[in-house]
């Protein structure tokens, strides 16, 4: 999702955003100016999230079996976790044969992952979090706010 975003903003050599791109996954040799970095841009980067975090709604058609496409039987069979391969002709008879099974069709699966709204929750969190673990100086009352921030960061994570 984020493919590109970091090395885009490491090219504008900004000295209060230093952001190094992710590595396969990895945050390998990142310090803690790279992660505050990256706190400072969450929000832009995640900003879209929920418009492409939306998992595809498949609606039974009302018309009979054998009268539909490849791409309805299709996903029949993916919203099911069937095996989607074959051809038109090989996906109607393996729908068919799931829907006529004496111990009826396997049941629709729910769908993967969490809401879009579970990763926004995380990274508001992470950013506040991150926002006080690395302030220049700290009091007794910092102190606290940190842990509480840490605290509600682990809870949505």
């Amino acid at each position: 999702y984020v493919s590109g975003s970091l090395e885009e903003i490491q090219r504008l050599g900004l000295d209060w955003c230093r952001c190094v791109p992710y590595k396969t996954g990895k945050l390998g040799g990142w310090v803690s100016e790279n992660y505050l970095g990256v706190s400072r841009v969450l929000h832009w980067l995640y900003c879209c999230i929920d418009d492409i975090a939306a998992d595809e709604v498949f609606e039974t058609p009302l018309r009979n079996q054998r009268l539909w496409n490849l791409k309805e039987n299709r996903g029949w069979l993916s919203i099911r976790g069937q095996d989607t391969k074959g051809c038109a002709e090989e996906l109607r008879c393996r729908v068919k044969q799931l829907m006529d099974a004496p111990e009826g069709p396997p049941p629709v699966l729910p769908p993967q992952g969490g809401p879009a709204n579970n990763v926004i929750n995380v990274i508001t969190n992470l950013r506040a979090m991150v926002s006080r673990l690395m302030k220049r100086s700290i009091s007794e009352d910092d102190v606290l706010d940190a842990e509480r921030h840490i605290k509600l960061f682990l809870s949505a994570f």
